[in-house]
């Protein structure tokens, strides 16, 4: 059924029908190869931005949760952001514009790292996966076509093709405590390498697989191929009545996940924030002298004035609307509703905290007759789970000031109050110390004692 290989050669040829975008090309919407698929079994699919994303589950939340803690779960990230660089410089290239090391990056591994603005702030995380022919870039929710614009626009007489590819190859990342013995079930590849990348056959089919951490705190498993693969790999899970227990999980559990883990996700990994605050420091080499953001992030007067940190919180009181993610949404919250100045639009400054708690901001493609305009909260399922906009909100003292951004919100209640993340001033980040909101109040947690979650 499987065959174990070291070869970096991963045996299925560059996806046809992929768009080469360059300078002003329109944006396109990406649609996963298994949305069809999993659709007809009662899974269900969202629009995020020009992402779409599996949000319901045939076994809602406490199978979801269930998988994820005690299980293997599989998360279909297909049309999220993959996209391809093809040239005798790509490698160099990438280093020069991201913040991790990549010029020892061997053929056949992978690692992760950030694409910044000037000012340091995040455009995205991505992991980089090369392999002898291609680079492959992993990277957040509808991040695709704004990632691809901004790679485009420092390529100058480097030998470099770049091309969103977002769609076009399954991708699933796996999960959970049973993740190692069901990727040795799928592949036969037995004590892998961290950050090294293997191909193995699958019902005829040829796939990639590794392993790796992310924010120094969860390992995971990334399985990808061609779209007629994936699809069998997913009949496979889906048909499976084994010893273990495999599934699909929708994005609201990855969010619980990260929330619980306190892991920044798609709300947190966005330019209003550097990758200090947001604990993705590993992503970044120290002694690197050329990327972009490089000025801001490494002058030694900079981590001197680092004041913010990515902590736990629990909100005790508030209102929260009850709508589906804006048509513009893209997994982060991108506070007016602009673009960053640097890929031409307007300044993104924090001028005012997104109105979450009666009407979804107009800029942030809230529209009437949705149920953003009754500011109810209503079950969208039977089970205790809300729908709820990840926008961020100012937090402030006692005394009224400014002293952080709550971006994220556990979409489950638990005796009127919500698990949360979010990125406070360090001298506010006391546990127990009382945090305000519009129309709500939160405190500061204990960061979680977690188990070790190597897979």
């Amino acid at each position: 059924m499987s065959i174990r290989s070291n070869s970096p050669n991963f045996g299925f040829s560059h996806t046809a029908g992929a768009i080469p975008l360059r300078g002003n090309a329109s944006p396109r919407t990406a649609r996963s190869p298994l949305q069809d698929l999993l659709e007809e079994k009662g899974y269900n699919y969202a629009q995020r931005g020009s992402s779409s994303a599996l949000e319901l589950t045939p076994g809602g939340t406490s199978h979801e949760k269930n998988l994820i803690e005690n299980g293997t779960a599989f998360r279909d990230i297909s049309a999220f952001c993959t996209i391809e660089l093809t040239g005798k410089d790509a490698l160099i290239f990438l280093d020069r514009l991201t913040t991790n090391n990549l010029l020892d990056l061997e053929v056949g591994k992978c690692r992760r790292t950030i694409f910044c603005n000037d000012r340091g702030g995040i455009i995205d995380s991505v992991l980089v996966v090369t392999e002898t022919d291609r680079i492959l870039l992993f990277g957040s929710v509808n991040c695709s076509e704004k990632l691809t614009r901004w790679i485009n626009r420092y390529i100058a007489k480097d030998e470099v093709t770049v091309t969103d590819v977002t769609g076009t190859i399954g991708a699933l990342e796996v999960y959970g405590p049973q993740a190692e013995s069901a990727t040795i079930l799928i592949s036969g590849i037995i004590d892998e390498e961290p950050e090294r990348v293997y191909f193995f056959e699958f019902e005829e089919m040829v796939f990639s697989l590794l392993k790796y951490r992310f924010a120094g705190k969860i390992d995971r498993y990334l399985i990808y191929g061609s779209e007629t693969a994936i699809k069998k790999l997913t009949n496979f899970v889906l048909e499976y009545q084994g010893p273990f227990s495999l599934g699909f999980v929708g994005e609201e559990a990855i969010t619980e996940l990260n929330i619980k883990s306190v892991v920044p996700g798609a709300a947190e990994i966005v330019d209003i924030f550097h990758p200090f605050e947001i604990e993705l420091t590993d992503e970044v080499a120290s002694g690197k002298k050329n990327f972009i953001g490089r000025d801001t992030l490494l002058r030694p007067e900079f981590f001197e004035r680092v004041q913010r940190k990515f902590v736990p919180l629990e909100v005790v009181s508030g209102e929260f609307l009850s709508s589906a993610l804006p048509a513009d949404f893209n997994g982060a919250p991108t506070i007016l509703g602009e673009e960053p100045a640097a890929l031409g639009g307007a300044p993104a400054a924090f001028k005012g905290a997104p109105a979450i708690l009666g009407e979804e901001p107009a800029a942030l493609g809230g529209a009437p007759g949705s149920a953003s305009d009754s500011g109810s909260t209503k079950e969208s399922r039977g089970d205790g789970l809300h729908r709820l906009p990840a926008l961020p909100v100012f937090l402030t003292d006692e005394e009224g000031k400014e002293v952080g951004v709550l971006t994220t919100v556990s979409s489950i209640s638990h005796n009127g109050s919500r698990a949360a993340v979010g990125v406070v001033k360090q001298t506010h980040m006391t546990p127990g110390k009382k945090l305000f909101f519009e129309k709500g109040e939160v405190i500061v947690k204990e960061f979680p004692l977690l188990k070790d979650q190597a897979l």
